[in-house]
């Protein structure tokens, strides 16, 4: 069975259930045929990427977790829900050892640099700036400045190249979404940072330069207006892939701090 039969396959079972009790009835149903559908897209998408299976399954668990925690923020989820989703899949570890502690004044977070997270970036990236940071959090992807002035987004992303036998320098992926620069351009200054693996590899970049290149990028289009970020460092150098074949890529050596 080809894929869009599965997926006209779960859009019919679906319209079948009206209500909760309808939708308890077809769910398993439903279930089987996403998994199907799931397993084959990954396999095509993970081969087109040079990626394995198991590394682009851990990169699509990681933004769905990232997806989550910002409905959350949003309100949509409670923290008890995202307790509850992360639970089973074993991801307690990506988001309770943030590399963040409590003061004892009110529960300011503040980050412990010494461990990779979205939480130490945002303190590199304002000592950087030359601001001090205030409004952030590991769950949400802006922080904003003590003073209202400065807006992050700040997304990380492991090294997708040393899964590989024979890695070609280094390979961080990230997505970047329209709300979010939106977002920080409500702010007198705007940056995207992008943490490559570590604090000691972050790319900084103006979020009006970013608008610039966005029309190159790889589009996001699963329900949202996006952009996949793929930062590659090769001897040396810092290079951003564009979408299609035999492009050049953008040389952004010089936003790395």
């Amino acid at each position: 069975m080809r894929t869009s039969d599965l997926e006209n396959d779960i859009k019919r079972l679906l319209a079948t259930a009206k209500g909760r009790d309808e939708f308890d009835g077809v769910q398993r149903q439903v279930s089987c045929r996403i998994n199907v559908v799931c397993h084959y897209q990954l396999g095509v998408l993970a081969d087109k990427l040079k990626l394995t299976r198991a590394g682009l399954a851990e990169h699509l668990l990681e933004q769905a977790t990232a997806i989550a925690w910002e409905a959350a923020d949003l309100g949509e989820l409670s923290e008890a829900d995202i307790n509850a989703i992360k639970a089973p899949t074993k991801m307690s570890e990506a988001q309770d050892v943030l590399g963040t502690q409590k003061q004892s004044d009110g529960g300011i977070m503040t980050p412990d640099e010494t461990k990779f997270s979205r939480m130490s970036c945002f303190a590199f990236v304002f000592r950087h700036l030359g601001v001090e940071i205030g409004k952030a959090k590991e769950s949400v992807s802006v922080a904003i400045s003590r003073d209202g002035s400065t807006r992050v987004c700040g997304v990380t992303s492991k090294d997708y190249e040393v899964e590989k036998e024979m890695p070609d320098g280094e390979h961080y992926w990230f997505t970047i979404y329209e709300r979010q620069i939106e977002n920080i351009q409500r702010g007198k200054r705007a940056y995207i940072a992008l943490g490559c693996g570590s604090t000691e590899q972050i790319i900084v970049i103006p979020a009006d330069e970013f608008r610039t290149w966005c029309d190159d990028l790889p589009p996001y289009t699963q329900g949202k207006t996006g952009w996949h970020v793929h930062m590659r460092k090769v001897s040396g150098r810092w290079e951003l892939r564009r979408e299609g074949r035999g492009e050049p890529p953008i040389d952004t050596t010089a936003f790395v701090i």
